[in-house]
Order: structure tokens, then sequence, then C-alpha cells
């Protein structure tokens, strides 16, 4: 199984499961954050290995929720409505 899927939190209710992939807790994660913020892989190495957080982080570069700078690197936009995305300076 791979460590993307691995469980990090399951909750027995009944005959209901609920389980939070890697994936969704680094998304939820950003989710809070401030738009505009640069944020590394090693932000988040309290969710998981380096290959799982890089793979999260390409999964939600390609929903287009983040922007890739360089290996390791990304950037959570600020999108004004008239000038589109605002690039840190």
């Amino acid at each position: 199984m791979s460590d993307l899927f691995c469980p990090i939190f399951s909750l027995f209710l009944g005959q209901i499961i609920i389980i939070v992939t890697v994936s969704k807790q680094i998304e939820q994660n950003i989710l809070k954050r401030k738009k505009g913020q640069v944020l590394f892989v090693s932000d988040f190495v309290k969710f998981g290995n380096y290959d799982t957080i890089r793979k999260a982080l390409q999964r939600l570069v390609k929903k287009e929720k983040l922007l890739r700078i360089a290996t390791g690197i990304y950037y959570y936009p600020k999108i004004d409505k008239q000038l589109g995305i605002l690039y840190p300076s």
C-alpha cells in the first residue's frame, strides 16, 4: 500500500470510517494559510516523508491551487480580479 494513502487519522463511528490522507491534510493546511505565501516541502514534514509530500504538492499544482516556483518551492497564489496572479517580489 502506498504511503500516500496510509491513514494518518481513522475514526470509527458505527459503520462510517473517516480517513484523512496525507494529501488531504496538506491541502487543508495550505487552505488555512493566507494567500500569497511561499511554501517549502520542509514546511510539511510532520505529515509524512519527502516523496509523499512532494506528490501531494504536485497534485495541488495540477489542481491549480499552488504554483511551483522551483524544486521544492511552491507559491499559494494571491489572485486579483483585474491583474490576475500577484507574484511575490
